[in-house]
């Protein structure tokens, strides 16, 4: 994976080019200081409305975290790596080529998700990752809602298990919007079946209709499912666990029933998997032309209550 700067501007006036001074990225326009930690440029804005997190919460993890390898093994092989998810990197860096394109802004990337080793190990791309954490994979602390990048950046945007945690979902949609250049590509993840994580930081969930509907403004490429019913009951189990236990406990107890239960999944048929699904992904593609057609919709349900 290769870098490359990319032009900042203000997360505020999204008009000005920030500049950097006394250790501070500047704002020219609208007389912000905008502070670093740790080597990290922090492009929030506190004051602004979607903003939830406060100055003091911002996480730096300085040291890199070591990877237990056999301990992630074991995880991996009873809880999985989404097969959909490796499949829809693979389709969306090909994507990236045929445009010419190299520049990927990764919203959330503060950990590499699952499923997602290829693009983040790909020489012939340029990452531009940022979270509301600093860590090795981070490049920019930064809110999702007020994105610090110069309208039509970057080549494709990738937003994975994200937009359940902010406030809203719209408005990130259209900042995805502004920073991708015409024809970027759009790759999204958001859970539906799912109990909450992330504690006080969970607000959304969405089917796969509704994942569509709020990418209405990108051309579909494809959308489906992301993890089936035996997913989403290992979760309930979890959480029905958790609740007379504690989280330990119900992770321990439900790792054999959740490989099991994964394991079923792949007997099911799509139509049975619609309704009940984990989550759903997005793969879509902006084009200023496109106005979204109300009845795709309608065709678009998949499931067994036809």
């Amino acid at each position: 994976m290769s870098k490359k700067k990319i032009c900042l501007v203000c997360p505020s006036c999204k008009v000005s080019e920030i500049d950097f001074k006394d250790d501070k990225f500047f704002c020219n326009e609208c007389d912000i200081l905008y502070k670093i930690k740790d080597s990290y440029p922090i492009l929030i804005n506190f004051d602004l409305e979607n903003v939830l997190i406060k100055e003091n919460e911002i996480i730096v993890k300085k040291k890199k975290i070591k990877t237990n390898i056999i301990k992630t093994n074991i995880l991996n092989f009873f809880y999985g790596v989404s097969k959909v998810t490796q499949t829809n990197v693979i389709k969306f860096l090909e994507k990236i080529y045929s445009n010419n394109g190299k520049n990927i802004l990764v919203i959330g990337g503060a950990t590499r998700g699952s499923g997602t080793n290829k693009l983040w190990e790909n020489n012939q791309i340029q990452i531009t990752s940022l979270d509301l954490i600093g860590t090795d994979n981070v490049d920019y602390i930064a809110d999702a809602h007020y994105l610090p990048f110069k309208n039509e950046t970057f080549d494709g945007v990738w937003i994975q298990a994200v937009l359940e945690h902010v406030v809203s979902p719209d408005t990130v949609v259209n900042e995805i919007f502004r920073v991708l250049k015409n024809d970027g590509l759009i790759y999204s993840e958001i859970p539906f079946m799912q109990q909450i994580h992330m504690g006080k930081n969970d607000f959304t969930r969405y089917t796969a209709s509704g994942h569509r509907f709020l990418f209405k403004n990108f051309e579909k490429i494809d959308l489906g499912i992301n993890g089936g019913p035996g997913v989403s009951l290992s979760w309930s189990l979890k959480y029905f666990i958790w609740s007379f236990t504690n989280e330990k406990i119900a992770n321990i107890l439900s790792i054999v029933p959740f490989f099991i239960l994964r394991f079923l999944d792949k007997f099911l048929s799509q139509r049975a998997s619609w309704d009940g699904s984990s989550g759903s992904y997005f793969f879509g593609k902006k084009n200023i032309k496109i106005k979204f057609d109300k009845e795709e919709l309608s065709q678009l349900y998949k499931g067994k209550q036809i």
